[in-house]
């Protein structure tokens, strides 16, 4: 925490260990000498430690010197003070770094996108209170990225990341009941898709209801990193809906590929469908911990296009 003035700077510094609280450095400035206290504090030592010249009165002149200097706002900064330990200040902008990788993690900014600061930021219509917010001193910073706004402290820039915030909370804002509502409907789609694929396709041939699986369900898919909390559920189960249609007519069509074993190829395919969509959940959440859960969303929207390798798949001898 830094006060006072060019010429007369103050502050205290204490370094924290994140993991488990220790204090491992603390520091308070200005400092003085303690021994300058043993045996007696002279007149020009009091003077000095209550941030005043080291020449003049130390009786009640002193005491009327310093009412003085702080009407004139050049309040003398006063050396006693341990400003680690004792001083108080708000939290203000040691709080932008929780802000900054909240807005990493979930996907708000990049270290290189930018926005413009103009040195304010309307948060409201109107002159309600707390509509206006500015930068201290409404000071304009041009184009701010990540490391732009720690080093200039631009306020507006963490007003557009809260603002970011709010206006996403309907996409991952849900209670874990309307979750587990929403995942009942996906699967619960997912499953009358596998039945009314299955006859589609006896009727129309696996292979096209394969294709109508990959191609019907990628825009739906594209589409949801961009739709609202309502939305998001109509297109999961669309997706839903479109995806799992294919279902059996893939397990036939491995069947078809090693006729006399069905066991094994049912057994592996349910085992791999499981086991491979744990295992990818997994790995998508610890990349969701590296470049954050909407980046992820982003990134699964293309991977139905993964399905167009089916053209690599060989010709059924029979439908």
């Amino acid at each position: 925490a830094f006060e006072g003035r060019a010429g007369q700077e103050a502050g205290g510094m204490v370094v924290m260990d994140q993991t488990t609280g220790q204090v491992r450095a603390m520091a308070s400035y200005p400092t003085y000498d303690p021994s300058n206290l043993v045996g007696g504090i002279s007149c020009p030592t009091w003077r000095d430690l209550q941030g005043l010249s080291p020449e003049g009165e130390c009786d009640d002149a002193m005491a009327d010197e310093i009412k003085e200097l702080k009407a004139e706002d050049a309040a003398p900064v006063p050396k006693l003070l341990n400003r680690a330990i004792q001083g108080a200040y708000p939290p203000a902008s040691t709080f932008k770094l929780a802000s900054a990788y909240a807005a990493l993690k979930n996907g708000i900014r990049t270290p290189e996108s930018t926005i413009a600061d103009p040195g304010f930021e309307r948060l409201c219509e109107g002159d309600g209170p707390g509509c206006l917010k500015t930068n201290a001193g409404e000071q304009p910073n041009g184009e701010v990225n990540l490391a732009k706004s720690l080093t200039v402290s631009s306020d507006v820039y963490y007003y557009k990341i809260g603002r970011a915030f709010w206006e996403g909370r309907e996409r991952f804002g849900v209670t874990v009941q309307v979750s587990q509502v929403m995942l009942f409907l996906y699967l619960v789609v997912g499953a009358l898709g596998v039945i009314v694929g299955g006859m589609i396709g006896d009727r129309f041939g696996r292979d096209r209801i394969i294709w109508i699986s990959i191609l019907g369900t990628l825009p739906f898919a594209l589409l949801l990193p961009h739709a609202n909390l309502f939305w998001t559920g109509v297109l999961s189960v669309i997706i839903s809906l479109i995806m799992s249609s294919a279902f059996s007519s893939i397990l036939i069509y491995a069947i078809d590929l090693v006729p006399h074993r069905v066991g094994l190829v049912g057994g592996m395919f349910y085992g791999l469908a499981f086991g491979l969509g744990g295992l990818a959940a997994a790995a998508l959440g610890l990349i969701a911990d590296q470049i954050g859960i909407i980046a992820v969303f982003k990134l699964c929207a293309w991977l139905p296009a993964l399905g167009l390798l089916t053209f690599l798949l060989p010709k059924a001898s029979h439908r």
